[in-house]
């Protein structure tokens, strides 16, 4: 490679590094063009891997995915193990935040393969999260905690600090969703003294608090969350692990004024899920949280839109916890708005929810969806046969 290559190659590189350049100095396409004019495998390939980054607003997403084919492509080509290696992971992110689980799948022996191969333990590690996190999101809860357990051991042969999060993020998932929740809020807690500056875990740890019975410690939390770090959180290049969180809390305890500006903020994201760092766990879709903000806003139609389309992204994935959430919200929001047949629909989709929950060992869901009914009255009644691993009882017809 030239000198003036190298020297091209490193002005990308600071491209990656600060995202305003990309949009005021230079585009990503043109970076890219540029690196083609070069007719360098090298130069293109390293400037893909160093654009890729930069491509975090929900508008590149396509961009991002057509270019990580061709950073796939170009490393296979030159049998760049590291550089295929670090393709399929961003692969697997595309794919998670568009909640395409199956192919998420596939991507992981690949991963773990080229890792032993290349003697990259850090991706050995990331391929063993994700296995976790595909399985708790799957609602195998048992095997998602062995899969956890062996992944922290991984990770903290090299970094304790990112590993011990990642496993309490995993684990503190599971514990709620069974109901252990002062032991999901112990470990919450203490993730969360250790990274004071992350909304997410604070948000979290604030939601947790509410489920504990402490609802103006969550309320003035989520108050502080929003005053504070929601203008920086949504210039963050993981925008949407820290709004989905956020946004439960909200749905929550919020005030119509920060919930309408919570709302505006996750709408460009209606079609994406709520990714992690790293893959390493996902929220679900973002379309769940804006049918629970607009729920709160009594923006009864509006909820009822993004609930069907977040139903229909759980069953695609399928992930019988995120299917059980989202029937959840979507009954609250037919039993308060009680137009004709909504009642007689709330009915089905939590007996659908109780039905997951109890096949998946998911006490606080079915805690959660006897409490629904009870408090509006409704029956309960008992859903058709599961299909696909994820029952059905369809409200919508």
């Amino acid at each position: 490679m030239r000198i003036v290559d190298v020297l091209r190659v490193a002005d990308y590189w600071r491209v990656r590094l600060d995202r305003s350049l990309v949009s005021t100095w230079r585009t990503k396409a043109e970076a890219v063009r540029e690196a083609r004019a070069f007719d360098d495998a090298g130069v293109l390939a390293e400037t893909l891997r160093n654009c890729l980054p930069a491509l975090s607003e929900p508008d590149d997403y396509a961009q991002r995915r057509v270019l990580t084919d061709q950073l796939i492509e170009l490393a296979r080509s030159r049998d760049d193990q590291p550089l295929l290696l670090h393709a399929y992971f961003v692969q697997l992110q595309n794919h998670l935040e568009v909640g395409e689980l199956a192919s998420v799948h596939a991507v992981i022996p690949t991963m773990q393969s080229l890792a032993t191969r290349t003697r990259q333990p850090y991706f050995r590690w990331i391929a063993a999260t994700a296995c976790a996190m595909r399985a708790i999101v799957a609602g195998e809860f048992a095997v998602g905690e062995e899969l956890a357990t062996r992944a922290l051991a991984l990770g903290l042969r090299f970094h304790e600090p990112t590993a011990d999060a990642i496993y309490s993020m995993q684990m503190s998932a599971v514990w709620r969703l069974q109901g252990q929740l002062e032991k999901a809020r112990d470990l919450v807690r203490t993730i969360s003294a250790r990274y004071p500056t992350v909304t997410g875990w604070r948000a979290v740890l604030a939601y947790l608090e509410a489920q504990n019975g402490h609802i103006d410690l969550a309320r003035e939390e989520f108050q502080r969350l929003f005053d504070d770090d929601l203008c920086s959180a949504r210039r963050d290049s993981f925008v949407m692990s820290t709004l989905a969180p956020l946004a439960d809390l909200g749905a929550l305890v919020g005030d119509a004024r920060s919930v309408r500006v919570l709302y505006d903020a996750l709408l460009p994201y209606a079609g994406y899920h709520g990714v992690v760092p790293a893959g390493a766990f996902t929220h679900g879709p973002m379309a769940r949280q804006l049918g629970l903000l607009a729920t709160r806003l009594k923006r009864f139609d509006l909820a009822e839109t993004h609930f069907e389309s977040a139903l229909e992204q759980c069953e695609r994935m399928p992930s019988p916890p995120y299917v059980c959430l989202t029937c959840q919200g979507y009954a609250l929001m037919l039993a308060k708005r009680a137009a004709p047949a909504d009642l007689q629909r709330a009915g089905l989709l939590l007996a659908r929810a109780l039905q997951l929950s109890e096949a998946q060992r998911m006490e606080q869901l079915s805690l959660y969806s006897r409490a629904i009914a009870e408090r509006y009255g409704l029956c309960l009644r008992q859903s058709a046969p599961a299909h696909d691993g994820v029952a059905s009882a369809d409200p919508r017809s």
